[in-house]
C-alpha cells in the first residue's frame, strides 16, 4: 500500500478502488482534522483517459485551484442547508461539472502521481466489469483472455476482493438493488429483477440478507424511510456505503 502524505487544507484525489495509507504532516494543529468528502461516480469522468492515475494526486493549499475548489464547495455546504430537494437537483451537475474541469486542469501540473501497474490492471478491470455486468458470459475466464491474464494471475490481482467471482457478484447485487428500490421497476416482480442481473433468485435473497440484513421484499416496502439518515440501522448504512 502506498503511503501519501498530506497537510491540512490539501486537497486529495482518491481513487476508492484503491488502497491507500493516508499521513497527516506534522504540525500544530494536527492532533484532530475534519475532512470533508466530494464523492464523483467514476463514469462522470470519461472525459479522463486513465482515471486510476488520478489516485494519490495532492492539490496543495498553496495553488489557486486548491483555493477556487475549497471556496466553491465551503459556500455550497453553508447554502446546502436551506436547500430544497428541486434546487439540489437542479444545480448538482453545474457543480459537479465545475470540479471535473477542475480535476482535468490538475492532470496537466505534471506532479508525480502515485503509480503502481498492478492497481491500475485492478482499477481498469473493475471499470471493465461495471460496463459489462450484463454480460451473461462475464466470468473470470472470461476476462483473463480479454487482459491476457491467466486465471491464478487474476486471483492474486481480486484476491483482497475474494476473488473475481465474488466482486462481480456484489456488484450485481448492487445493481439489482438500485433497480429493485426504483419506483420505474416497482412491477418488476423481485425474481425478474435478479435474472436480470444474471443473480439466481435464491442467490439473490440470500446475498441481500447477507449484506443488508432484510430481504428484499421487506427492503421494497420500506424503501421511502430506507434514506432516513436520522433513523438509520447499522445494516442500512452498510447499504448506502455499497451503492
Amino acid at each position: 500500500t502506498d503511503v501519501l502524505h498530506g497537510a491540512l487544507t490539501d486537497i486529495l484525489l482518491i481513487d476508492v478502488l484503491q488502497p491507500l495509507n493516508l499521513k497527516l504532516k506534522e504540525g500544530r494543529d494536527t492532533s484532530l482534522a475534519h475532512a470533508m468528502y466530494v464523492v464523483i461516480p467514476r463514469q462522470l469522468l470519461v472525459e479522463i483517459d486513465d482515471t486510476a492515475s488520478l489516485h494519490g494526486k495532492v492539490i496543495c493549499r498553496g495553488e489557486l485551484l486548491n483555493k477556487l475548489i475549497a471556496s466553491h464547495v465551503h459556500q455550497l455546504m453553508v447554502y446546502s442547508i436551506d436547500i430544497t430537494a428541486t434546487e439540489a437537483s437542479r444545480i448538482a451537475r453545474p457543480v459537479i461539472d465545475f470540479l471535473i474541469s477542475a480535476i482535468k486542469t490538475s492532470v496537466s501540473f505534471g506532479q508525480p502521481l502515485i503509480a503502481d501497474t498492478r492497481l491500475l490492471v485492478i482499477s481498469r478491470i473493475c471499470q471493465y466489469i461495471h460496463q459489462h455486468l450484463q454480460l451473461p458470459g462475464l466470468t473470470a475466464d472470461f476476462i483473463g483472455q480479454q487482459y491476457g491474464l491467466s486465471r491464478s494471475s487474476l486471483y492474486r490481482l481480486f484476491e483482497p476482493y475474494g476473488g473475481v467471482a465474488a466482486h462481480i457478484r456484489k456488484k450485481r447485487l448492487t445493481a439489482a438493488t438500485r433497480m429493485l428500490l426504483h419506483p420505474r421497476y416497482s412491477r418488476w416482480r423481485i425474481a425478474e429483477i435478479a435474472y436480470y442481473w444474471h443473480l439466481e433468485p435464491a442467490t439473490f435473497n440470500r446475498l441481500f440478507i447477507t449484506t443488508y440484513g432484510t430481504t428484499p421484499s421487506q427492503a421494497r416496502k420500506q424503501r421511502q424511510d430506507i434514506w432516513a439518515l436520522d433513523a438509520m440501522e447499522e445494516s442500512q448504512v452498510a447499504w448506502l456505503r455499497s451503492l
